[in-house]
């Protein structure tokens, strides 16, 4: 296994490597949902905690898959997250990255109009924001990669021309 495995194994679901501020970004997390279940129950509208919903449940599969690749592998995983956490919940997956991806669908979705006809650059808006929001995550993912905490170790899968696309399409 890679030392980025390795460290990412040590202290996986240790309740006594818990930290506090996971407690402050927990009832963050609380508040929004509430604020959103409370408009929604006003509203009637429930695409916003739908579309939270539905990120968030998206990178739990991500995470799983990329869980059983190093499981399989014995090796590593695709990406592993090796660093200091409040929680490391599985070799890619931390209560930090749980709590932004809880929260990124509420992004997405208030960064659309309400119209279903808007364009930008002649592009359909839902399009046009789903590819930039995607390439920013992308961005933000090679940043942290560069910090070394987010590791790639695969060739395919890395901070080059070639690994980026990948991790676009499938991310």
């Amino acid at each position: 296994m890679t030392e980025a495995t390795l460290q990412a194994l040590e202290g996986l679901r240790d309740l006594t490597t818990f930290k506090w501020y996971g407690i402050s970004l927990l009832l963050i997390v609380f508040y929004i949902y509430s604020k959103e279940i409370r408009l929604a129950r006003t509203t009637g509208n429930w695409d916003a905690l739908f579309c939270a919903l539905a990120v968030f449940g998206m990178d739990f599969f991500n995470e799983t898959w990329n869980g059983w690749v190093m499981h399989l592998t014995g090796y590593s995983a695709f990406w592993t997250v090796p660093g200091e956490t409040a929680l490391r919940t599985m070799v890619g997956w931390n209560l930090e990255i749980m709590f932004m991806f809880s929260l990124a669908g509420f992004v997405f979705y208030y960064s659309l109009s309400d119209s279903t006809n808007e364009k930008i650059l002649g592009l359909p808006e839902k399009w046009v924001m789903a590819v930039f929001l995607a390439a920013f995550a992308v961005f933000v993912e090679c940043l942290l990669n560069i910090g070394g905490h987010l590791v790639w170790v695969y060739p395919f899968w890395e901070l080059s021309f070639k690994g980026v696309w990948l991790i676009f399409l499938i991310g």
